[in-house]
């Protein structure tokens, strides 16, 4: 495994339990709906991101597919538990699904793309994290101060982190010796 991919790994993991925690000290305050989609939203995006890499690492879809739904599953379990059991099924439905179309992803893509897919989706999943981030504070209410609110407020900030982003990711070096 290289350095790149364990960075992205960590990171995934890392934002899904800072979310979960965020998540569950603010639980009094969110509604069933906005659980839900907090629930399945991250059931689907760490369903895709795990299954395209594991996909591309097993290079046997039974095995990627069955080891993402898993991972996505639990995912979206770990965020609709705080909130309500209809927040818990709609996260486990969510990343089992997620699961389902990273793994074939994974396991469809040319190796050329192996790098590409990840970092797009690795984007993608951090760019969707903010967003639920601030999501949760506007439903709880919660004063928005110090970087978040100005990265929010301000479009150019919002693309310098992802710019920033990118160029961890190119610097690090790539995800898979192809």
């Amino acid at each position: 495994m290289t350095l790149s991919l364990i960075f992205v790994i960590s990171s995934v993991v890392l934002f899904t339990l800072f979310l979960f925690f965020y998540i569950f000290s603010k639980r009094k305050y969110i509604s069933c709906m906005t659980g839900m989609m907090i629930a399945m939203t991250v059931g689907v995006m760490v369903g895709l991101v795990s299954g395209v890499i594991l996909g591309i690492i097993f290079s046997e879809l039974f095995y990627a597919t069955i080891f993402g739904m898993v991972i996505g599953m639990i995912a979206g379990y770990l965020l609709g538990a705080p909130i309500s059991i209809m927040a818990v099924l709609d996260g486990i439905l969510s990343g089992l699904m997620g699961g389902m179309m990273g793994g074939m992803l994974g396991v469809m893509i040319s190796p050329n793309y192996y790098n590409s897919i990840v970092s797009v989706f690795f984007i993608i999943f951090v760019g969707i994290f903010l967003i639920l981030i601030y999501m949760v504070q506007q439903e709880t209410k919660a004063s928005i101060e110090g970087f978040i609110k100005r990265a929010f407020h301000h479009p150019l900030w919002i693309a310098a982190i992802f710019v920033t982003f990118f160029y961890i990711l190119k610097q690090i070096g790539p995800f898979f010796m192809t």
